[in-house]
Protein backbone atom coordinates (compact mmCIF):
# COMPACT_ATOMS: atom_id res chain seq x y z
CA UNK A 1 0.00 0.00 0.00
CA UNK A 2 0.92 3.42 -1.04
CA UNK A 3 0.18 5.92 1.75
CA UNK A 4 1.69 9.86 1.31
CA UNK A 5 0.82 12.95 3.77
CA UNK A 6 1.26 16.41 1.93
CA UNK A 7 -0.38 20.17 2.62
CA UNK A 8 -2.96 21.27 0.24
CA UNK A 9 -3.72 24.83 0.50
CA UNK A 10 -2.27 24.64 4.34
CA UNK A 11 -3.98 21.66 5.27
CA UNK A 12 -3.15 18.34 5.70
CA UNK A 13 -3.75 15.37 2.90
CA UNK A 14 -2.89 11.90 2.15
CA UNK A 15 -2.90 9.79 -0.15
CA UNK A 16 -2.52 6.19 -1.56
CA UNK A 17 -3.95 3.24 -3.77
CA UNK A 18 -5.39 0.19 -3.35
CA UNK A 19 -5.34 -2.94 -5.93
CA UNK A 20 -7.52 -5.40 -6.77
CA UNK A 21 -5.93 -8.11 -4.05
CA UNK A 22 -6.54 -5.82 -1.17
CA UNK A 23 -10.43 -6.03 -1.87
CA UNK A 24 -12.63 -8.61 0.01
CA UNK A 25 -15.85 -9.56 0.65
CA UNK A 26 -19.69 -9.04 -0.88
CA UNK A 27 -19.57 -5.92 -1.18
CA UNK A 28 -16.29 -6.05 -1.91
CA UNK A 29 -14.28 -3.75 0.72
CA UNK A 30 -10.65 -2.58 1.28
CA UNK A 31 -9.39 -0.49 4.45
CA UNK A 32 -7.33 2.60 4.68
CA UNK A 33 -5.78 2.75 7.83
CA UNK A 34 -3.62 6.29 8.22
CA UNK A 35 -0.72 6.21 9.42
CA UNK A 36 -0.83 9.31 11.76
CA UNK A 37 -4.61 9.89 12.47
CA UNK A 38 -6.59 13.29 11.58
CA UNK A 39 -7.91 15.44 14.70
CA UNK A 40 -11.27 14.87 13.31
CA UNK A 41 -13.33 13.16 10.68
CA UNK A 42 -13.93 16.65 9.18
CA UNK A 43 -12.14 15.21 6.21
CA UNK A 44 -13.24 14.64 2.20
CA UNK A 45 -11.74 11.59 0.27
CA UNK A 46 -12.02 11.57 -3.61
CA UNK A 47 -10.95 8.52 -5.76
CA UNK A 48 -9.22 7.79 -8.79
CA UNK A 49 -10.32 4.41 -10.01
CA UNK A 50 -8.16 2.93 -13.16
CA UNK A 51 -9.64 0.13 -15.13
CA UNK A 52 -7.50 -2.00 -18.26
CA UNK A 53 -10.65 -1.33 -20.25
CA UNK A 54 -12.42 1.46 -19.84
CA UNK A 55 -14.80 -0.36 -17.52
CA UNK A 56 -15.89 2.34 -14.59
CA UNK A 57 -15.70 2.11 -10.92
CA UNK A 58 -17.67 4.09 -8.21
CA UNK A 59 -15.98 3.93 -4.84
CA UNK A 60 -17.63 5.03 -1.72
CA UNK A 61 -16.17 5.86 1.54
CA UNK A 62 -17.40 4.67 4.28
CA UNK A 63 -16.82 4.38 8.10
CA UNK A 64 -14.64 7.27 8.48
CA UNK A 65 -12.89 7.14 11.46
CA UNK A 66 -9.85 9.90 12.33
CA UNK A 67 -7.65 6.46 11.35
CA UNK A 68 -9.07 5.58 8.28
CA UNK A 69 -11.92 4.00 6.19
CA UNK A 70 -13.16 1.92 4.31
CA UNK A 71 -13.65 1.93 0.30
CA UNK A 72 -16.82 0.09 -0.63
CA UNK A 73 -16.74 -0.96 -4.76
CA UNK A 74 -20.20 -2.77 -4.30
CA UNK A 75 -21.03 -6.19 -5.46
CA UNK A 76 -19.75 -6.08 -9.25
CA UNK A 77 -16.73 -7.57 -10.93
CA UNK A 78 -13.11 -6.22 -10.98
CA UNK A 79 -11.79 -8.17 -12.89
CA UNK A 80 -10.60 -5.36 -15.28
CA UNK A 81 -9.66 -2.77 -11.99
CA UNK A 82 -5.93 -1.97 -12.25
CA UNK A 83 -5.89 0.30 -9.00
CA UNK A 84 -7.71 2.82 -7.11
CA UNK A 85 -5.89 5.90 -6.24
CA UNK A 86 -7.45 7.71 -3.50
CA UNK A 87 -6.83 11.31 -1.43
CA UNK A 88 -8.42 12.40 1.86
CA UNK A 89 -8.02 16.20 2.34
CA UNK A 90 -9.39 18.32 5.89
CA UNK A 91 -12.16 20.26 4.81
CA UNK A 92 -11.64 24.30 5.32
CA UNK A 93 -13.85 25.60 7.91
Amino acid sequence: MLLNTFAVDGREAKSGKKIPGDFAGSPKKATINFVTPYSSVAYAVAFDPVSSSGVIFTPNAENKTINGFDINLGTGNIADLVEILWQASLIAE
